[in-house]
């Protein structure tokens, strides 16, 4: 018993001093991938304390070096997995031998952004809800929430709860820039499918819906949302809620209600503004409703911009040259029109 004893006590020293050891190896790791990180050189980085993560499994500092370095690469799948790792060790650090070391304001941030890059703004939204209970007077994280509340639940829901903090124009500021700044990541990281949805869900939180007229804000949005849209080997379907504004635009039309087809057909824009079916069919409405203008002239080039195919292309073609010949001819008999405004103005003549 007594060997047993000294053999267990001997065992216990050793795994100690190899625990000690350990330590020391991964904080030189960790310090080295610091630096390197500090400097910018995230590849170097993010090898050593990957090193320093085998050696310390259980450091919460470590994994969050890991998360940083890897939402520096854009690579916002892994950073959300080791985020996690950081959350399940729950403030232990093995590195530091504390067990209450505390997630700062830029996890939070870095960890909610990661989640709605790769398309999950409800978990992205419940991580900053835990952040901002645990730094409720941080500015970065409260601008944050309100973000993904709208990118997690719409309008009605951000509005309710952060019209005390904002008023409606700091708001719609704040959620612009910050959708824009999800989808210019998912863009850049290649991550195309996921980019065309947040730049959508930008130009529908942008679109003003007035028939004719897209603001140069919306017309940014829809240029990086074709470019997308044309470069996808398969194309999405539209979603549900844009189907169901087609098919009430398409009994509109049948009960020749052109101005209600119109707006219906700018919901359908609004929800899929890349789907060229939807801009075809504005276009036919409007000159249903008004005859060749310029602005059936402008969807209609947006779905060619859109490089549709099929049996409607050839259609829309000559109807499309069929317009601008009849638009020259008002236009050299005196009707005018403007960029900004996108219809003809006729002049006040008996004979007109």
């Amino acid at each position: 018993m007594r060997r047993m004893g000294i053999f267990l006590a001997l065992t216990f020293i050793l795994l100690t001093e190899i625990l000690s050891a350990n330590r020391v190896l991964a904080y030189g790791e960790y310090d080295d991938a610091l630096q390197h990180y500090d400097s910018g050189q995230y590849q170097e980085a993010y090898a050593l304390a990957l090193k320093a993560a085998e050696l310390t499994p259980r450091s919460a500092a470590v994994f969050d070096l890991l998360a940083a370095i890897a939402f520096k690469m854009d690579d916002h799948a892994t950073a959300t997995m080791t985020f996690e790792r950081v959350v399940q060790l729950r403030g232990f650090d093995e590195l530091a031998g504390v067990s209450n070391w505390e997630m700062g304001t830029a996890i939070y941030v870095r960890m909610a952004l990661s989640y709605a890059v790769i398309g999950d703004c409800k978990a992205a939204k419940a991580v900053l809800d835990d952040g901002i209970s645990h730094h409720p007077y941080d500015k970065t994280v409260i601008e944050w929430l309100a973000v993904m509340t709208y990118c997690a639940e719409g309008w009605g829901s951000t509005e309710r709860m952060w019209r005390r903090h904002y008023t409606e124009r700091e708001l719609s500021n704040l959620i612009y820039h910050g959708l824009y700044d999800i989808a210019e990541r998912a863009e850049k990281k290649g991550m195309n499918y996921l980019a065309l949805r947040h730049y959508s869900t930008l130009f529908r939180f942008s679109y003003q819906k007035v028939l004719g007229f897209y603001s140069e804000q919306e017309n940014e949005i829809l240029q990086k949302i074709i470019a997308l849209f044309r470069r996808l080997p398969l194309k999405p379907k539209p979603p549900r809620a844009a189907i169901q504004h087609a098919l009430r635009a398409q009994k509109h039309i049948n009960d020749k209600e052109w101005q209600e087809a119109v707006w219906s057909y700018i919901d359908v824009i609004a929800l899929a503004p890349w789907w060229p079916a939807a801009h075809y069919n504005m276009a036919l409405t409007i000159y249903a409703q008004m005859g060749a203008q310029p602005v059936a002239v402008r969807e209609m080039e947006m779905y060619f911009d859109l490089k549709p195919a099929g049996e409607n292309e050839q259609k829309a073609r000559k109807k499309l040259k069929d317009w601008k010949r009849i638009i020259q001819e008002e236009v050299k008999r005196g009707a005018t029109f403007s960029d900004k405004e996108p219809f003809l103005i006729t002049p006040d003549r008996e004979d007109w």
